[in-house]
């Protein structure tokens, strides 16, 4: 059983409607992916919405006695070898429904899905709402994540794009991350593992996260990708090695 997550209580957000979540992962043995998650614990009959890797990208909204959106890929992402840059962007405000929730896995869009509802337009859930508690590596109160995370955004007010985060190599034509990206934070906004495994926010905000239980540091980056057999829970990643070749 996992026993590390980060958590924090928001605070008013800059907009409810809009906001960008952009994380760096790479799973660990198959099971449970809830990367990142908001409400009261996460269980039937309480609301609550995470986000994860399933093995499908996953990402939904339950208000206590329905399903309000999920989205759900048709494709699955199982190797554990390989750091994930996975993106979420939520913009109720547009016009267009597909386009209020946008999935985005390397830098690419998910387009095929095996379910996919919608919210209706300027919907807010609790999601970056003042006063829910919202978990990163965990959904609500159970089903941790598995793996290591590394470079976590959250841009409350803003929907950004995948190249706001990420870039392509021109040498090995992989996606690649941007180490310091230039983007906007909000009020609820963090960015936490840039270079260490602390719960320290790197944003200019401030929106430091409490840990609970315990996690593992680790060289292992998404510019460095190291052999390596182990069964650790929710590794967060250590340090960034940069212009290093990869194993």
């Amino acid at each position: 059983m996992a026993t590390g997550y980060a958590y924090r209580v928001f605070g008013t957000p800059t907009d409810a409607k809009k906001w960008t979540f952009s994380a760096w992962c790479k799973k660990g043995t198959e099971g449970t992916y809830h990367i990142f998650g908001g409400g009261a614990t996460g269980q039937t009959g309480d609301g609550h919405s995470y986000l994860g890797l399933i093995p499908e990208f996953y990402g939904t909204y339950y208000n206590g006695s329905s399903s309000v959106w999920t989205t759900i890929s048709n494709a699955k992402y199982r190797d554990p070898s390989g750091w994930y840059h996975y993106m979420f962007v939520y913009d109720s405000a547009q016009s267009t429904a597909s386009n209020r929730i946008k999935g985005y896995i390397n830098g690419e869009q998910i387009t095929s899905f095996d379910t996919a509802t919608y919210p209706s337009q300027n919907y807010s859930t609790m999601w970056n709402n003042n006063g829910i508690t919202h978990y990163l590596g965990r959904r609500g109160q159970s089903q941790s994540f598995e793996g290591s995370l590394s470079h976590v955004h959250f841009c409350d007010g803003y929907a950004y794009s995948p190249s706001d985060f990420g870039e392509t190599d021109s040498t090995t034509g992989e996606w690649t991350i941007k180490v310091d990206p230039s983007v906007s934070y909000g009020n609820n906004g963090f960015w936490l593992f840039k270079n260490d495994a602390s719960m320290t926010d790197q944003s200019p905000n401030s929106n430091n996260f409490t840990l609970s239980g315990s996690i593992t540091p680790t060289q292992d980056a998404p510019r460095q990708c190291f052999c390596y057999i182990k069964s650790i829970i929710f590794i967060i990643n250590f340090k960034l090695w940069k212009h290093r070749s990869r194993i």
